[in-house]
């Protein structure tokens, strides 16, 4: 599939996706229908907890509850995906993101901002769990064009608006024309783990750009935490376990 066709694809894929989430299909994936629609709840719970916490902290109130709310639904959604392969590097990095929103919130200091980075994290981590479900597909010699469709409505407008306020305007659109080539590629099995290892580079660059952004932004503004520095060098390693690997997922060994 050449760019200009991924490109109208993808295009094809929004209209659709943004007006209503696609469901996923039942036959050859990881789930039955039952398990699909629990994780949708799951998800709509993290989304909520999230939501009314952006809502308090946009009028400068404390969000500890929403705070923990939000982490017993990431813990939920979490425990849903734990039969992936390799999940554990998302897992962690969800953990620590939300250990360092909980720090931010108990001490006053978290504002909007820092919500909205942790929304960026949780799309992320559908998305990448997602693409984890397409390796799983391609195992079992199937097709994955819904698991993309999947992966394009986690890479939802408001989940990038704080990359936007700090200039990183492409982010998005990068990960979507990366997993439409993705699964245009793994169309052919000769081609999958090729492919895959080239996802994961633009993926992991991407996620560079990001966290290199956010903890310029932070050291300037005099919050950058522990989790910022961690951020970035586990993205570095991740991104050197991929040359040498072929994945950013390092809990198998």
């Amino acid at each position: 599939m050449k760019i200009v066709q991924t490109t109208l694809l993808a295009s094809s894929f929004l209209f659709v996706t943004y007006v209503v989430a696609p469901t996923r299909a039942v036959a050859g994936g990881w789930q039955c229908q039952a398990q699909w629609e629990n994780a949708q709840q799951v998800g709509e719970q993290v989304d909520t907890s999230l939501s009314a916490a952006i809502a308090k902290s946009r009028k400068g109130l404390t969000c500890i509850d929403e705070v923990s709310a939000l982490d017993v639904a990431v813990a939920g959604e979490n425990d849903l995906f734990a039969g992936l392969m390799d999940p554990c590097l998302i897992e962690e990095v969800l953990d620590q993101e939300l250990q360092d929103l909980h720090a931010r919130t108990v001490n006053y200091v978290a504002q909007e901002a820092d919500f909205l980075k942790t929304q960026y994290e949780i799309a992320l981590a559908r998305y990448e769990r997602l693409v984890l479900q397409i390796q799983e597909d391609w195992a079992k010699g199937l097709i994955a064009d819904d698991i993309a469709e999947q992966a394009l409505y986690t890479l939802r407008v408001e989940a990038f608006e704080y990359l936007r306020q700090l200039g990183l305007d492409t982010i998005r659109e990068d990960l979507e024309q990366a997993i439409l080539e993705l699964v245009d590629r793994g169309k052919d099995a000769t081609q999958q783990n090729e492919a895959m290892q080239e996802f994961y580079e633009k993926v992991y660059t991407a996620r560079l750009t990001a966290s290199l952004a956010i903890l310029q932004e932070r050291v300037t503004a005099g919050k950058a935490s522990k989790t910022d520095f961690w951020m970035v060098a586990e993205i570095v390693a991740a991104l050197e376990h991929i040359k040498n690997f072929g994945t950013p997922y390092r809990c198998a060994q």
